[in-house]
């Protein structure tokens, strides 16, 4: 008898202690010098950055081998976004990001091969004013309290993308004489996935530092582009662009 009893008061300390441990965690302490990180987050669970970077194309988008079917020519580029945050508990949340990218081709390149490979052909002059995306997108956050001034985030987002490639305007020589070649302007919006990561460093109260990397891709289809010789038109062609870029910047930003 005693010794079921001395069980049962044992398994009631056991069941108190955790019970008080779990509320101790959940109450704010009174020095904010020593509060843990989740009761960080719980004071301020949402955040804000502003984040600017370089744009690096991946794989074959940044490829200019003629050969290669999906060579997109693209040249490093600037990404600039802003991404929000909110946690629900110490470790997940929700996320959403808007940016704006601007991206060139390496149209000198381009324009060598037309030179090099094509008998009868041959460009002088161009001008072409490159690529322009906004996209918008939103998902999970996976927050890890590394310490409680530093913080890693999973985000992990799906949402769409506005792609506008710019007109191109050359000057070609053939057998047909000298002309002024222009192939219109092309907008598409596409599926966009966004993958990345937050390094978030605290440095006030508030206020925070951040590093990031996210991959980004989109696959537009540009289709019934005109074609214009001497202002004249005389055609159209479509043409599908795979959009993948590795975004890696820092930003500044406030919790809140």
């Amino acid at each position: 008898m005693a010794s079921r009893f001395i069980i049962i008061a044992a398994l009631a300390c056991c069941c108190f202690a955790a019970s008080a441990q779990i509320i101790s965690e959940d109450l704010p302490l009174s020095s904010p010098d020593t509060r843990n990180t989740r009761q960080y987050d719980n004071d301020r669970p949402s955040f804000i950055i502003i984040n600017l970077g370089i744009a690096a194309p991946a794989g074959a988008y940044g490829s200019a081998n003629i050969l290669e079917d999906d060579a997109g020519y693209a040249t490093p580029g600037l990404d600039l976004h802003i991404n929000y945050g909110r946690t629900f508990n110490r470790f997940i949340g929700i996320t959403a990001t808007a940016g704006y990218l601007v991206q060139n081709i390496r149209i000198a390149e381009i324009v060598d091969n037309i030179n090099r490979y094509s008998l009868n052909t041959i460009v002088y002059e161009y001008d072409y004013p490159g690529m322009r995306y906004l996209y918008a997108a939103g998902g999970l956050l996976v927050t890890i309290p590394a310490t409680p001034s530093f913080n890693i985030d999973l985000k992990l987002q799906g949402g769409i993308a506005f792609g506008k490639d710019n007109e191109l305007v050359w000057k070609v020589e053939d057998p047909t004489g000298i002309y002024i070649e222009k192939y219109g302007s092309a907008t598409d919006i596409a599926f966009l996935p966004d993958i990345g990561l937050n390094f978030r460093l605290l440095v006030t109260e508030g206020f925070t530092i951040n590093f990031f990397t996210d991959f980004v891709m989109a696959n537009f289809e540009f289709s019934n582009v005109p074609v214009y010789r001497n202002g004249v038109p005389i055609g159209s062609y479509n043409y599908p662009l795979k959009m993948r870029n590795v975004n890696v910047g820092i930003g500044a930003g406030y919790r809140f």
